[in-house]
């Protein structure tokens, strides 16, 4: 068997290792877009419950009290008092 003969065989065993690799890396880089879109999905959730929640405690803020002129100050800085309440529940919520 010379060497001929192997070099058939060695380019083979390359072109199968480097598609086994290649695949290996699709395989890889297809559960990192499934990891991430899970993440996003999961925020999306999350961010909607606070939004829900932050809207029941605007709801509930009682006009003139101490919070709710700490809000009014709190939540100029925002496009709308429910994103400033969204911000604030989220840190309260995580503090911890």
């Amino acid at each position: 068997m010379g060497r001929s003969s192997t070099d058939p065989l060695l380019a083979q065993l390359k072109a199968d290792y480097a598609e086994r690799d290649r695949l290996e890396a699709q395989q890889r880089e297809q559960q990192q877009r499934e990891a991430q879109h899970q993440q996003e999905q999961l925020k999306r959730q999350r961010r909607a419950a606070l939004a829900e929640q932050a809207q029941q405690w605007l709801e509930q803020l009682a006009p003139n009290s101490d919070e709710w002129l700490w809000f009014e100050e709190f939540s100029q800085r925002y496009p709308s008092k429910l994103e400033a309440a969204i911000d604030y529940l989220d840190a309260v919520y995580h503090q911890s």
